[in-house]
């Protein structure tokens, strides 16, 4: 049985599950609201430190992409030019790709005059990007979406959100057929490597290449972050 018939079987039920409340994790876009699991775990994401405001996940300067600065304390982080420029590669062998929580290569893929769509939690992007272009998106309440995506490209904040919340969120965008069958290109940190490739069994995940890089990412933390995508033989029938 394949990936897609798995989900449309299973789309309700998870949709409840998702609904209803769970201590564990309320997230707008991957954080935390109250409790201190959050800020237990961002040394662990993308900067760590000490002696930086509550709320905040690096004490490094904010970079910024389109006049958009990042929001360290949502842990939003962009990558630098070299990534995008890496990503955007594979980015362009698909026709309509799916960015979530992944603004700087919807920044990219406009300026390549791409036909996307960008799901993020940050509402600035409505005034960045063209009309229908955007969409507000929490993680941790999943919809389906009418844009007919051929591939998805995540970048969460991974400290604060758990796989296999992600896995069913990206399960539960599908649709359709087409979107079901969607590649997905994950951004992780290698720390939890085993996780990731348990989490998103059938999606046929291995390791691409060498770490990622983000403007405002301490070095020490950028180089245990790299793209995971699907193996070159694989299907969406794997699963």
């Amino acid at each position: 049985m394949g990936r897609r018939h798995v989900i449309t079987h299973r789309a309700l039920t998870t949709m409840a599950s998702l609904a209803a409340p769970r201590a564990s994790l309320v997230v707008v876009a991957g954080r935390p609201k109250g409790g201190k699991r959050g800020a237990s775990s961002s040394s662990s994401k993308r900067g760590g430190g000490k002696g930086r405001p509550d709320g905040v996940a690096t004490d490094l300067r904010p970079s910024s992409v389109a006049g958009v600065l990042e929001d360290h304390a949502h842990e939003q982080f962009f990558y630098d030019d070299a990534t995008q420029d890496r990503i955007m590669r594979l980015v362009k062998n698909h026709a309509r790709p799916l960015f979530l929580c992944n603004p700087s290569l919807a920044v990219r893929a406009e300026a390549a005059g791409m036909d996307y769509l960008l799901l993020d939690r940050d509402p600035r992007w409505k005034s960045v990007l063209p009309k229908g272009k955007f969409r507000e998106f929490e993680l941790s309440q999943p919809r389906q979406m009418r844009f007919q995506y051929d591939a998805v490209f995540v970048d969460p904040p991974f400290a604060n959100v758990e796989l296999a919340d992600l896995r069913r969120t990206v399960d539960l965008l599908a649709a359709n057929e087409t979107q079901a069958k969607a590649p997905v290109y994950l951004a992780f940190i290698s720390d939890r490597e085993d996780a990731v490739m348990d989490a998103f069994r059938g999606y046929g995940l291995e390791r691409k290449g060498a770490a990622l890089g983000y403007h405002s990412v301490k070095q020490s933390t950028q180089e245990r972050i790299f793209m995971y995508g699907p193996r070159a033989d694989w299907t969406a029938d794997d699963s």
